[in-house]
């Protein structure tokens, strides 16, 4: 079994963790998420694995967070 790891470091300033986030715009309304541990809604993505494409970690944590498959990524510029 490979174990994953995520793109990140830590030294005496703090943290540093690579994220890949989606923006899910539909009939001008963005969809968030909620944590009930977290006072807060924020967008879907997650922690970018090494030798991961930023694209194929966020299309696996939309799938994870929401069920449903990402047909067409889009990349912002």
């Amino acid at each position: 079994m490979v174990m994953k790891m995520d793109v990140g470091y830590k030294n005496s300033d703090g943290s540093f963790s690579l994220r890949s986030a989606a923006l899910i715009i539909k009939d001008n309304k963005l969809l968030v998420a909620k944590n009930d541990n977290y006072d807060c809604f924020y967008t879907l993505g997650g922690g970018v694995n090494l030798n991961e494409a930023s694209t194929e970690a966020v299309i696996g944590e939309c799938r994870e967070e929401t069920g449903y498959e990402v047909l067409r990524p889009i990349k912002m510029k």
